[in-house]
């Protein structure tokens, strides 16, 4: 889970004035999140760390059609995959 300090979350206004610092904090590994009405819309984070983000974004969505397949694979074979042990489960993907 990604944590921010409450000292990172502020007001618009605020970043305005203080877009210098949030900025070389950010290349710095930190995250700020910019507010309006209390409520966070933007995030300043460094681009290596956004990166990151995209490809575990990248790779959840993989691996959620992954299993989907695999889920209409067993369907397809007349299978019922919420009542498939994980032994059998293992055995189906060996083969």
């Amino acid at each position: 889970m990604i944590r921010v300090t409450p000292d990172h979350i502020v007001p618009l206004e605020q970043a305005r004035r203080r877009l210098d610092e949030i900025l070389q904090s950010a290349a710095g590994n930190q995250i700020w999140l910019i507010a309006e009405d209390e409520i966070p819309k933007v995030a300043i984070v460094n681009a290596q760390f956004f990166e990151q983000i995209l490809r575990r974004l990248w790779f959840d969505e993989l691996a959620a059609k992954s299993q989907d397949a695999f889920r209409n694979h067993l369907i397809q074979l007349g299978l019922n995959p919420d009542e498939l042990a994980e032994d059998e489960i293992e055995s189906i993907l060996q083969k």
